[in-house]
């Protein structure tokens, strides 16, 4: 049986509100993407699975990140995260990314300014960032 001949023998009722449930949630979760698939295989049991993203989409339809890298940076003590956007106008006020140093027998996190000055050797070169990054605004509510 087709498809299109599965769905033409539900009541136009059930298909209706099939609908109507994927259009509520998708607009209820700002989704742009969404599948509904039915199911009425044996005459007693029509149903149907409902599958959204929960991922953003571009105004093009592509993929929106889900996170975006955040750099830990510091100024005056003050340890802040900015993106890599955000860093390039943060970096022009001051703010400094961090990099693991060895100190002595330890391991350490220090802006390249401060590490320079004392003579510390850098061993890392990926800068200190927040655990997860920065989560994508739309994917958080």
């Amino acid at each position: 049986m087709s498809v299109s001949a599965l769905i033409s023998t539900l009541s136009p009722n059930w298909c209706s509100l099939v609908s109507g449930i994927a259009t509520y949630f998708s607009a209820l979760f700002l989704l742009l993407s969404q599948n509904v698939l039915v199911f009425h295989t044996d005459g007693h049991n029509p149903h149907a699975h409902i599958l959204l993203t929960v991922r953003p989409l571009n105004e093009n339809g592509t993929w929106q990140y889900k996170t975006e890298k955040e750099y830990l940076c510091i100024k005056d003590g003050e340890e802040k995260g900015f993106t890599a956007s955000e860093f390039k106008t943060a970096q022009k006020q001051g703010w400094e990314k961090q990099y693991r140093y060895k100190v002595g027998k330890k391991k350490e996190y220090l802006t390249p300014s401060s590490a320079q000055e004392k003579g510390y050797e850098r061993i890392d070169k990926h800068p200190k960032s927040s655990r997860y990054g920065r989560q994508n605004p739309i994917s958080e509510q």
